[in-house]
């Protein structure tokens, strides 16, 4: 065999691997990916990323709102632990005072209860005088309970609020005690605390009746006035120890 008959041999051999390299380039392109496929997982890609994305502040606003109630409950249990060591006759005075002067219920609020006078009838004299006194004495434990400190942060902004009501208080009282908590936190819903206030109403109702005069405390406290979460509520009271 010459030289010559050789060239023919490898020229079809040269070009049959490029007919198969071309083939397989062929297959390649129409296996690939469009650009309206290549746009429409970019879009699907974006969706589920973002999904995970607000998920995070979520979770952290849940886990936040968890931490403020746990605060909430136990400032709450401190203020009532506090106004039941008050003394009962003085409370129920200053009650009967402003039921008898506006017809409602007495409420405080934190921002300036602490700074509180009252005005009651002198017993030290035979006379008709009366004497005007700080409602707390001890205006430095008053301010640690209502308007505490914790974290660093200060929270004297009517975050707490203070109602005295009669024993056998109604639903008057109740739906008082609501208009009062939405004019201090107009952007709250209270749905969840007008119910509370109705079992703790209905819970009393059930209950049997006493030989000693108390006084009921409901307290309100918040620690994000401005969400549409409601704060803590719960009730206590003030006995006298003299039985009727």
């Amino acid at each position: 065999m010459t030289k010559i008959d050789i060239l023919p041999i490898y020229y079809h051999l040269f070009m049959k691997m490029n007919a198969e390299k071309s083939e397989k380039m062929k297959n390649f392109d129409e296996t690939g990916l469009t650009l309206v496929e290549l746009l429409a997982s970019i879009t699907i890609f974006s969706i589920i990323t973002i999904s995970l994305f607000s998920f995070f502040p979520q979770a952290y606003q849940y886990t936040t709102k968890n931490q403020s109630r746990t605060l909430e409950i136990n400032v709450a249990r401190g203020v009532l632990h506090y106004i039941e060591q008050q003394d009962y006759d003085l409370m129920n005075e200053i009650h009967n005072k402003v039921n008898e002067e506006t017809g409602k219920i007495t409420s405080f609020d934190s921002s300036s209860i602490c700074d509180n006078k009252v005005t009651i009838a002198d017993s030290t004299t035979m006379s008709s005088s009366e004497t005007t006194m700080d409602l707390f004495p001890d205006r430095a434990s008053c301010l640690s309970m209502f308007q505490p400190t914790i974290n660093n942060k200060t929270y004297d902004a009517h975050n707490i609020q203070l109602f005295l009501l009669p024993y056998n208080w109604n639903e008057d009282d109740g739906k008082e005690m609501i208009h009062a908590l939405e004019r201090v936190f107009p952007s709250k819903n209270f749905e969840t605390t007008k119910r509370k206030i109705q079992n703790l109403r209905e819970k009393r109702e059930k209950e049997p009746g006493t030989t000693y005069p108390i006084l009921s405390t409901v307290v309100y406290v918040d620690f994000s006035p401005n969400d549409k979460i409601p704060g803590v509520l719960i009730e206590g009271s003030i006995v006298s120890e003299i039985s009727n």
